[in-house]
């Protein structure tokens, strides 16, 4: 139960700062952003992976990757309502991308000594953001006509971006082996939210004014008191 709140505590503070790195500077198109997002990721899986003593790779979890690369990119499209149906997407690929390695960690009958633990995933994960966020730059790169923007600026905070990224999924999967799926996915994709604001808050200030404030920290007391209750009821 403890380390199982600690993941998802990583989990949360992680996932709810990745894009703080990157947002201080002017906005791309994205499409670089996220290849150095998976490069970054994909470097820190790599060093875990040796750590683990390079467990094997298992296909059905890079779909969970690729998943997350495909979850449509809504930070570039203006249309409101064009908006609204990229959010809906995103929230059905975001809910799924975890699905496939609790699949395999669940079915040792199709997976025969596959690890019941979540780190091992990671590598595999990220196998899958990478290359498919290879084939979506390739795919960008033949539409631009080989003209890719990649502002220059946006490299190092984009693989510090992908790092936090990384560190946040391991600690989602670890969450999910020791809380179960059931409890960590919930804590790991509202609780987030609460850090991005903090950081909307605090830092950016984006979110100013006393009504505003208001209205976000009762909106984010039900949000921990929800959280709360999925955590406790592992015991119940």
């Amino acid at each position: 139960m403890l380390i199982g709140s600690l993941a998802c505590l990583t989990a949360t503070v992680c996932l709810g700062s990745v894009f703080a790195p990157i947002k201080k500077f002017p906005a791309s198109d994205g499409f670089m952003v996220q290849f150095f997002m998976s490069l970054g990721g994909f470097v820190v899986s790599l060093a875990i992976h040796a750590l683990l003593g390079f467990p094997p790779i298992y296909g059905l979890a890079m779909i969970g990757g690729a998943i997350w690369c495909i979850e449509p990119r809504q930070e570039s499209v203006t249309i409101r309502a064009v908006c609204l149906i990229a959010a809906v997407f995103s929230g059905f690929f975001y809910g799924s991308m975890c699905t496939p390695v609790t699949f395999v960690q669940n079915r040792p009958d199709l997976y025969p000594g596959a690890p019941s633990e979540g780190l091992p995933y990671l590598f595999s994960f990220f196998c899958g953001v990478l290359g498919t966020s290879a084939l979506v730059l390739v795919g960008y790169s033949a539409v631009k006509k080989n003209t890719p923007t990649l502002p220059p600026y946006l490299v190092l905070p984009s693989m510090l971006a992908g790092v936090l990224f990384a560190v946040g999924m391991g600690g989602f999967f670890v969450g999910n082996e020791k809380l179960s799926q059931t409890i960590a996915y919930p804590i790991c994709s509202f609780a987030p939210g609460i850090v991005v604001s903090g950081w909307s808050v605090l830092y950016f200030k984006e979110i100013t004014g006393k009504r505003n404030l208001i209205l976000l920290g009762i909106a984010y007391a039900f949000t921990l008191v929800g959280v709360a209750m999925v955590t406790v009821s592992k015991d119940l």
